[in-house]
């Protein structure tokens, strides 16, 4: 971390007001000279911090983000990003969620994990994979309290991740007994399309919901930990 606590905390306090109020402003890498991704973290731990004062809410899993491997030399990355998921943000089984509180929010198809016992920082595959209970499809909601969602890497991750909701499909019990991270019977791969208007706008992903992208796994292996992981 290179940016003063005090100004961590000012940006903290002005991100929380951000969201409460549903107004934006300047991205902190536009504010302060230098502002790298441990700043944003830093601020994101900060931000977890008021949160979860006295219990208000809690952390229930992390958001990976920025997933993408062939865009990271452009914008600086080399593994993919952390952002917790907090317990209001959840929404399970339901057939709709609303986003009347939010800036500019957006929809991503995402596959979505439920461990059953703690991943040491930096394990391998197949300890990541054995320690997954389920797996469901599901969609997260996104918001960007920047003007139009003008970001670096280290902004998203002190912007709560970008991350404003969670929308949780039927739960699929992991059959460990057909290997680790196998799904059901043979280990069914899933698939899930994001349609816009016409059916050529259409992007689809699939992936085995046990594991991420191959491409991220060397990276998801050697990332160093994000605050509170």
């Amino acid at each position: 971390m290179t940016v003063p606590a005090p100004e961590i905390e000012a940006l903290a306090e002005d991100l929380l007001r951000a969201r409460d109020s549903r107004t934006t402003l300047d991205p902190p890498t536009k504010r302060i000279d230098a502002f790298t991704l441990a700043d944003g973290y830093a601020v994101g731990a900060a931000i977890a911090a008021r949160r979860t004062e006295a219990g208000r809410r809690r952390i229930v899993g992390q958001k990976v983000g920025l997933t993408y491997r062939a865009i990271w030399d452009r914008i600086g990355l080399e593994h993919p990003v952390w952002a917790p998921v907090y317990d209001d943000g959840i929404h399970e089984g339901a057939d709709k969620v609303s986003v009347a509180g939010l800036v500019a929010p957006k929809v991503e198809i995402e596959v979505i994990l439920g461990f059953d016992r703690p991943v040491p920082v930096r394990a391998g595959r197949e300890q990541i994979a054995a320690a997954v209970s389920w797996a469901a499809l599901g969609y997260e909601i996104v918001d960007c309290h920047y003007p139009g969602w003008g970001l670096t890497p280290p902004d998203l991750v002190a912007d709560f991740g970008c991350h404003a909701g969670l929308a949780v499909g039927t739960r699929r019990q992991i059959n460990r007994r057909g290997g680790a991270g196998a799904l059901g019977p043979g280990g069914q791969r899933w698939s899930a399309t994001a349609r816009r208007s016409r059916p050529a706008a259409a992007r689809t992903c699939s992936a085995a919901p046990s594991t991420p992208c191959r491409q991220c796994w060397p990276a998801l292996m050697r990332r160093p930990s994000a605050p509170g992981t």
